[in-house]
């Protein structure tokens, strides 16, 4: 999917940035992002706080509370039915969250939570906010007003590089996360960044790569591979972190229909273990299959938060939002199915049940 231009005029310029922070992050440096955008500037963190909130404590597996810590606020929880297995506690929260680029607002007073377990569309129409959103969450911006947590951590008091612990991203100009000299060195980097043991990195990696059919591909140099597969390759890399938290941004844009499917069976996998996905996606069909709850953004603000199913059976709320039904869901909807159906298998069904003489419609 081609850039489009977004609140507060972000040029071609953002991508570089996003890429040196992107990468600073992945090497442990000390660069800080405090801000992007017309008005970006750097900071970097005192080295001795960089070693006490990076001193591991015993038995950490990246998932406890660093030393210096503190825990944020208790929010109300999403009011949609969930999974008796999902925590109730959440794993990602944004609490009256803002964020401007000069004098235009990208966001603003943004609220939600996400438990783990949860698989979450991240919906609106080009400049709504959402990408800077993500950058929010992987801690490369830091809000202007309000709060990130990512289990228990404020995010504008942690350095890109800690938050990779809890964390992972995948940008939207994916190939641009890679600069390993293989693909699988690129996926291994993060577990070994994050000081695990060999075998460790090595059954993290050898997953990732299985989860998304990269063996055949884990010797080449990610440039030497078309772009499908150079966005696996930067997926791969983050789920081989097994971050509580995993922040999509267009996952699925120039992907194949094959390529997709092994995308949702390693999301579904990664949720299955606890994990809170949240996903920028424009293929509402990708998100119809996958996911299971929609947050819309409009104007930086967020418009709606509820189950997707009904959300994307309904054009009338879809259109001022400028979002148009999946094709299944529409067809679901044209035909009166029962339930209404948004997933292309609960739709065959449905329509078997028609043809038996059942009630489908």
């Amino acid at each position: 999917m081609a850039p489009a231009p977004v609140a507060g005029g972000r040029r071609q310029g953002d991508r570089r940035r996003d890429e040196r922070a992107r990468r600073r992050a992945r090497r442990g440096g000390p660069g800080r992002v405090a801000r992007s955008g017309r008005r970006a500037r750097y900071r970097d963190a005192p080295a001795a706080r960089r070693r006490r909130g990076l001193r591991r404590r015993s038995g950490d597996d990246g998932r406890e509370d660093l030393a210096g810590g503190r825990s944020g606020p208790t929010l109300p929880a999403h009011s949609g039915r969930r999974s008796a297995a999902v925590a109730v506690s959440a794993t990602l929260r944004l609490d009256g969250v803002g964020f401007s680029y000069g004098a235009e607002a990208a966001l603003r007073d943004v609220s939600f939570e996400v438990a783990a377990g949860e698989r979450v569309a991240l919906l609106g129409r080009n400049g709504a906010g959402k990408t800077t959103l993500v950058r929010l969450v992987a801690g490369l911006l830091h809000p202007d007003a309000g709060t990130v947590w990512v289990g228990g951590w404020d995010t504008g008091e942690r350095a890109p590089e800690e938050l990779a612990r809890r964390v992972g991203s995948l940008f939207q100009h994916a190939d641009q996360q890679l600069f390993a000299r293989t693909v699988r060195e690129d996926v291994g980097f993060g577990p070994r960044a994050l000081g695990f043991p060999v075998h460790e990195v090595r059954r993290r990696t050898e997953e990732a790569l299985d989860a998304l059919a990269l063996h055949a591909h884990a010797e080449q140099h990610p440039y030497d591979l078309p772009p499908a597969l150079r966005k696996l390759a930067a997926l791969a890399g983050a789920l081989a972190l097994e971050p509580m938290v995993l922040v999509l941004d267009e996952p699925t844009g120039g992907l194949d229909r094959g390529l997709r499917a092994h995308v949702a069976d390693a999301l579904r996998e990664h949720a299955e273990r606890g994990a809170a996905l949240l996903v920028v996606t424009h293929d509402l069909a990708f998100a119809a299959e996958t996911l299971d709850r929609g947050i819309v953004l409009d104007g930086g603000r967020l418009a709606c938060d509820e189950p997707l199913a009904p959300l994307l059976g309904s054009a009338e709320r879809l259109k001022p939002l400028g979002l148009v039904p999946p094709t299944v869901a529409a067809l679901s909807v044209a035909l009166d199915l029962s339930g209404r159906p948004v997933r292309e298998r609960d739709a065959a069904h449905a329509l078997a049940r028609v043809a038996g003489g059942g009630p489908g419609l």
